[in-house]
């Protein structure tokens, strides 16, 4: 720069004076897709069940019906079982939100979550991460539905971005509530046509905090340990004023009329203090800091008197730097949108907190007036096209290798960063945009392995490719932060096979490695970080400066496996010549990659190498320094604990198995991916499984899991059974069906007694009893019902005829006995009675006596026989001059059988049989007699006002008499 020399230059992003946010959105817009085009990451990735290029049909998930459950309760985070959308359709698609109008989607897929608590959910579709997805456009939104998938479908949020800088897919984040059933719906996008190879998708699920979108729940930052945020979902809860002074004059104010939050910041010491926005997606986003955070308005929003601020021009980071605090004192600081429009308004980022370092002194723009470097020293292009910046690295004492790196990622947009390694006369390597799509701005430069000779005073240069007309100005670059840090290629320990996993990573003590990466290859490399440390990560892809230079993939990941950064080689063509006596030469140059990032815990990590095209094979070097200090490397080996070794548990309900979840095995030392098979949260079988735990190099830890069965069978027994006995036999064959059911195979049911028993007659209960292989048991029981339906056998004896017995002067018929007819039956209790019963009086004349035999269940047979009585005589003719008489007799063994006679005073006697005798002592007294065969006579006699009245109907004429006796007790009797 052409200012005056000071000691440090406070700097703030650029970008372009004057655009308005309608500019600001084209040219974002047309950024948005060159970065896409650019920049599509080959992933490491396992291996996809199904062979490469066989399509299946449609996924499982391509209906509602199918949806992939996601477990409301976790554990977190989740993912979901891959699949590959290329042959799904859009049948059955909820409507989409009107935000997602402008986009062509199509190939939905669906999945469901009731979440057991409330809290912001976040459902990633991006590449980044430990994911198989390759599918690189893609859009989401979530519903609600009363109905499961009957609808109808209520839209609760939705997005189509949201992922970070230089990766594709999709993220929402979203609150939902405890208890409701919602469903995910991910289209593919045909603006980018989708090939089958990219086509697979796998979801990850977290659940996490409510994003500080209120100063009231701002979140601490703590000095140099990033923090990924996202206002996503979030409220407009504050604002600018429209021409906010506290943009730096460079830069257009802005209201930031979109979504914010919020974070603190406490200074530990007084200093200088920069605040960056790292990785910002897609979103224009304005950064600003106040020593005030005033309460949001209820339903509106607040302006926020800030002292301090910074914007994107478009897709990359920003800053706010070296910003002057006091110790203790506490700033705020806001991230907040540019735009309040439904596209583009909201992404995911990186915020951190760091103290300024060095920074460049001008002028410094030749070897002479270079400043002494410093790793991580501040610096700054332009506006001058001329404008260079060189920093003394100093004459090493014996042959060393280079390795250094231009952080770019706050520079505003993104800036073509040369980067020199030079002598006083020469350049020994050049490098223009070799970051590949790397976090630290995939344009600037990086080298990698330069042989610096002994005795060499070396210098870095850093400047703006001349690439503009005659009289085009220079867009300003920075602030940019410069790291390098020599090698003794010595100490490079070289890589031990087995490495292509995680849990079989390299260490050394120098961090500093060289290896070959095959095709198809994949390496790894371990070491420990404390929270906070600078680490960079440099790769050479041609130690040897051989004109094949190695293209890879370098990822930083967690100790477990979570990725925390990637880049790659740059795509420059390879400039394979020796030094050129120039200080701005653009050769000569190889292939390289490098990161640098900050530690977001104390721990280990790992460098994971891939080799990318399947063509270029070959050797590389490796260059691991914390805080831009060499070695420090070594890991101690894995020790793992578990604790406890087994776990109790009982059957899920319903489930022969249980799903057990148990901590991961207690870890001493690197263990890499501890897993575990089979892992916790699986459904584990009734009885002991042993799960065998494995770390990196340790020996396995096995947990004893055991499941019982405490649930017992559901026995079903039928509500009753009927039969019926018809046959000889007096009992009868039943047959009954009892079922169980249990949540595991092979229950077994038994009957007291058992199905196909005889049973009697009557009510006899049966009791089963259902039994499951654990010896949980269950009863019921129930009824069976016999009916006897076989009659009893009878044989009547013959016919009788016996003469009739004359007494008072009447015919009055006999006592006929006979014999009782022998009956049998089936069950052998008979019970026979004849009507008239044997010994009775039977009148004269013909009667038929009937006999039934009943047996205990009430069947009967009847049969039947006559007793003929012969009468002499059926008349008694005498005359009373003193009156009618009339005699009622009842026979003392047949109460209810009597005889009667009425004597009338002309002489005439009338006789006949009673059939009934209705008598009230010293009442009244009737007598009827229907079966005479001459004549029907009914008889009515008082005995307390001693009068008679008989109606006589002489049944062969059919005449009618009525005899009356008004004094019945004075006659004398008929002789």
């Amino acid at each position: 720069m052409d200012s005056t020399r000071t000691p440090r230059t406070h700097f703030s992003s650029p970008a372009s004076t004057g655009a308005s946010n309608t500019l600001v959105g084209i040219v974002l817009l047309a950024s948005i897709l060159a970065c896409v085009a650019h920049a599509a990451p080959t992933r490491l990735r396992p291996v996809r069940p199904q062979e490469p290029g066989i399509l299946a049909g449609p996924p499982p998930n391509d209906l509602c019906s199918g949806a992939i459950v996601i477990p409301g309760d976790g554990p977190f985070p989740h993912l979901t079982p891959p699949v590959n959308v290329f042959e799904a359709g859009t049948a059955g698609d909820p409507p989409r939100p009107s935000e997602l109008d402008p986009r062509s989607l199509t190939r939905s897929t669906w999945y469901s979550i009731t979440p057991s608590q409330d809290g912001r959910y976040v459902f990633s579709a991006c590449l980044e991460g430990e994911t198989v997805t390759t599918l690189r456009d893609s859009a989401m939104a979530i519903y609600t539905s009363p109905n499961g998938c009957a609808g109808p479908f209520t839209p609760v949020a939705n997005t189509i971005f949201g992922c970070f800088v230089n990766s594709a897919g999709s993220l929402l984040s979203v609150d939902l509530t405890a208890g409701n059933q919602y469903f995910l719906v991910v289209w593919s996008d045909t603006n980018h046509p989708t090939i089958a190879s990219q086509a697979d998708l796998q979801l990850r699920t977290t659940r996490e905090p409510v994003a500080p979108d209120t100063c009231s729940i701002a979140v601490p930052l703590r000095l140099n340990v990033p923090f990924n945020g996202t206002n996503l979902n979030t409220g407009n809860d504050y604002e600018l004023e429209p021409s906010s002074a506290c943009f730096p004059a460079s830069l257009t104010p802005s209201s930031a009329p979109g979504e914010d939050v919020v974070y603190s910041f406490t200074a530990p010491s007084a200093g200088d203090y920069a605040f960056r926005l790292i990785a910002a997606s897609f979103v224009p986003f304005v950064i600003y800091l106040s020593n005030s955070c005033p309460a949001p308005r209820k339903g509106g929003t607040e302006i926020v008197d800030c002292f301090a601020a910074s914007r994107t021009a478009d897709l990359t980071g920003t800053e706010i730097s070296c910003v002057p605090l006091t110790a203790g004192q506490t700033v705020y600081f806001f991230v907040d949108s540019a735009l309040n429009s439904s596209f583009f308004r909201s992404g995911n980022f990186q915020v951190l907190v760091e103290a300024c370092g060095e920074s460049e002194s001008e002028a410094n723009g030749a070897p002479a007036t270079a400043d002494p470097f410093d790793c991580g020293v501040m610096g700054a292009l332009g506006p001058a096209a001329t404008d260079r910046d060189f920093y003394l690295f100093g004459t090493p004492s014996s042959d060393v290798r280079l390795y250094a790196l231009i952080d770019a990622s706050t520079s505003g947009p993104e800036k073509n960063l040369d980067l020199r390694v030079n002598t006083t006369t020469q350049t020994l390597e050049f490098d223009n945009r070799d970051n590949g799509i790397g976090p630290n701005g995939s344009l600037a430069g990086n080298v990698a392995g330069t042989r610096i000779p002994a005795g060499t005073q070396t210098f870095l240069q850093v400047d703006i490719p001349q690439l503009q007309g005659p009289g085009d100005p220079v867009e300003p670059a920075g602030p940019y932060r410069l790291l390098a840090v020599a090698q003794d290629h010595a100490d490079a320990a070289p890589e031990a096979e087995p490495n292509d996993t995680i849990n079989t990573s390299n260490s050394a003590p120098s961090n500093y490695f060289t290896g070959r990466l095959e095709i198809g290859d994949s390496d790894h490399y371990v070491f420990q970080a404390n929270e906070g440390d600078s680490l960079f990560i440099s790769l050479d892809g041609s130690p040897e400066r051989q004109s094949a230079s190695v293209f890879a993939e370098m990822r930083l990941l967690t100790g477990s496996g979570e990725r925390l950064a990637i880049t790659r080689s740059g795509g420059d063509p390879v400039r394979n010549f020796p030094p050129v006596n120039s200080l701005f030469a653009t050769g000569p140059n190889w292939r390289s990659a490098a990161m640098v990032v900050r530690a977001p815990y104390s721990g280990f990590y790992v460098v994971s190498l891939k080799e990318l095209t399947g063509t270029l094979a070959g050797p590389y070097s490796l260059s691991i320094a914390k805080n831009c200090q060499t070695g420090g490397g070594g890991v101690p080996d894995c020790t793992l604990t578990c604790e406890p070794r087994t776990v109790n548990t009982t059957t899920d309900p319903g489930q022969c198995s249980a799903t057990v979840r148990f901590d991961q095995p207690g870890t001493d030392g690197f263990c890499g991916l501890v897993t575990c098979n089979p892992p916790s949260g699986s459904a584990f079988p009734v009885g002991t499984t042993v799960v065998e735990c494995t770390g990196a190099g340790a020996a396995a830890c096995p947990i004893s899991v055991v499941v019982s069965d405490d649930e017992a069978p559901a026995v079903v027994c039928p509500a009753s059974v009927s039969a019926s006995i018809t046959g000889p036999a007096c009992d009868v064959e039943v047959a009954f069906n009892v079922t169980a059911s249990d949540n595991c195979a092979g229950s077994s049911v038994v009957c007291s007694p058992p199905t196909g028993s005889a049973f009697g007659p009557g009510t006899t209960v049966v009791t089963c009893s259902a039994t499951d292989a654990a010896g949980n048991s269950t009863a019921c029981s129930f009824p069976v019902v016999v009916a006897d339906e076989s009659a009893p056998a009878l044989a009547c004896p013959a016919d009788v005829t016996v003469d009739a017995e004359v007494a008072l002067g009447c015919d009055i018929g006999a006592n006929v006995t006979f014999a009782t007819p022998p009956a049998s039956d089936n069950c052998g209790i008979v019970t026979v009675a004849c009507v008239p019963a044997s010994g009775s009086m039977f009148p004269a004349g013909t009667t038929t006596v009937t006999c039934t035999a009943s047996d205990a269940a009430g069947n009967s047979a009847s049969c039947s026989f006559l007793v003929s009585v012969a009468a002499p005589s059926s008349v008694c003719l005498r005359d009373d001059a003193s009156g009618d008489t009339f005699t009622q007799i009842v026979d003392s063994a047949n109460p209810l059988f009597g005889f009667w006679r009425y004597r009338k005073a002309n002489g005439t006697t009338f006789c006949g049989f009673a059939e009934s005798v209705s008598y009230t002592p010293g009442v009244r007294l009737v007598s009827s007699d229907r079966n005479d065969p001459a004549f029907r006579m009914e008889c009515n006699a008082s005995f307390s006002s001693a009068t008679s009245t008989v109606q006589v109907t002489e049944l062969a004429t059919g005449k009618r008499h009525t005899l009356r006796d008004r004094n019945i007790n004075n006659n004398p009797p008929c002789q």
